[in-house]
């Protein structure tokens, strides 16, 4: 052992001299401890309910997303409220959420390659996706970013993050529906490089503008974890 600077020691080793046992013997704890603590993470998360993760993502938007009032949307359109999701997406936010829309694909499609969508939104629910699929269903999806405007160089591509197969069955997700337009632009630049678009997840569908049925008519089931009525019921 040989002082490290800081008051303590640290072991240098000759390539010929063996591996103290002890210090073997106390790597070997550390990692079982390691081990321990991520199983206990995982047994922790995945005992929870679909109904407690939707509560949680449903408590975080109320909380820190949600706000009534007089605003002028990306659309232009005025609306009586205004939903900014990104403030929900803590830690627990983006572990709820990926396991519900990694949940909702398993059950409707067995062969999806991809989950991507608009950047900057749809970025964290995608990786967040992709994450709970490899660790609750031993899946491997790839999450995608769908680019606001073309590459300037290079390839001038649309879509990046990791490969995808020609004709890879992929998911859309999607912060907030108001018009759809995202979901469609994203829809529509997975198809220019030849993917294959076959539903489209979302947090909040506002329920105005046709939002929904927009998205709809390129031929892609929507499905929302919440609407409109989780925030503001009718009437109120």
């Amino acid at each position: 052992m040989k002082p490290n600077g800081e008051g303590k020691e640290e072991m240098i080793m000759r390539e010929d001299e063996e591996i103290p046992e002890e210090f073997l013997k106390q790597m070997t704890e550390r990692h079982r401890q390691a081990v321990e603590k991520l199983a206990a993470l995982k047994v922790r998360t995945t005992t929870l309910t679909e109904q407690e993760d939707r509560k949680r993502v449903l408590d975080l938007l109320r909380t820190h997303s949600f706000k009534r009032g007089k605003f002028t949307l990306s659309s232009g359109k005025e609306s009586d409220f205004y939903l900014d999701c990104k403030k929900a997406l803590t830690t627990t936010g983006l572990a709820c959420i990926g396991s519900l829309f990694s949940g909702l694909i398993v059950k409707k499609f067995a062969d999806i390659q991809g989950v991507g969508g608009m950047t900057m939104g749809a970025d964290p629910l995608a990786v967040a996706t992709c994450l709970c699929a490899g660790m609750f269903y031993d899946v491997e999806w790839q999450a995608f970013y769908v680019r606001k405007e073309p590459k300037k160089h290079g390839t001038e591509q649309w879509i990046e993050g990791p490969a995808l197969d020609e004709g890879a069955r992929v998911v859309i997700v999607e912060d907030v529906i108001t018009t759809g337009a995202s979901a469609i632009k994203a829809i529509q630049r997975a198809r220019i490089h030849r993917l294959n678009p076959v539903l489209v997840l979302a947090l909040v569908d506002r329920c105005e503008d046709d939002g929904r049925q927009n998205i709809e008519a390129e031929g892609l089931p929507v499905c929302p974890l919440f609407t409109r009525q989780d925030f503001i019921p009718d009437g109120a």
